[in-house]
């Protein structure tokens, strides 16, 4: 697994910043919030909704908890902008 930052991706305005993580086959965006050293809460969006869904708020009051993660639905927000042309 390769992990990498993608700044053309920045788009939250919480601490975190949008990475990729290639697996191969499939690139996956994520991004983390809060201290690593803690478990992160995983926070996994429904069906076609991008990982921005989860309200920024939300994602900064979890990383004043300890740590959060979102990432990124295969072929859904972020990840479009990765799909061969």
């Amino acid at each position: 697994m390769t992990v990498s930052k993608h700044e053309g991706l920045k788009r939250s305005s919480v601490d975190g910043e949008v990475q990729l993580a290639d697996l191969g086959d499939v690139t996956l965006a994520y991004e983390t919030f809060g201290s690593d050293r803690d478990p992160p809460a995983v926070l996994i969006m429904g069906l076609a909704t991008e990982m921005l869904g989860w309200p920024d708020a939300f994602c900064s009051d979890l990383a004043d908890r300890g740590h959060a993660l979102r990432h990124g639905l295969r072929y859904v927000g972020l990840l479009d902008a990765l799909a061969p042309a």
